[in-house]
């Protein structure tokens, strides 16, 4: 099996990845974790809001198809997966809605 897979960032400019993370299990899953651009441009330990909510979620399924099995109940994986990325904020310091920025 070859899987190629290109994802360009929004800032086409810049030496930081994009937001989306692409999640291939070769017979148990294929997805594109679309990690929202964060309009305030925050960062969090060196990422952006949305690529840390991305790859926590892409994590957290791996970790969870990994241990329970592929046929987890749908309402299982939206949990784990919430669950998952919330915490991760909470430790990152994110906050949401993120902070306005004051107009100049």
């Amino acid at each position: 099996m070859q899987i190629e897979l290109f994802s360009r960032s929004k800032r086409r400019f810049s030496d930081m990845p994009g937001d989306d993370i692409a999640l291939v299990l070769p017979g148990l899953v294929h997805a594109v974790f679309d990690g929202a651009t964060d309009p305030t441009g925050q960062v969090y330990n060196g990422e952006t809001s949305g690529r840390l909510a991305a790859r926590t979620a892409a994590q957290a399924l791996v970790t969870l198809l990994l241990a329970e099995g592929p046929q987890v109940d749908i309402t299982r994986i939206g949990t784990a997966l919430s669950q998952a990325v919330a915490e991760a904020g909470h430790k990152a310091g994110a906050t949401h809605p993120p902070p306005r920025r004051l107009p100049r």
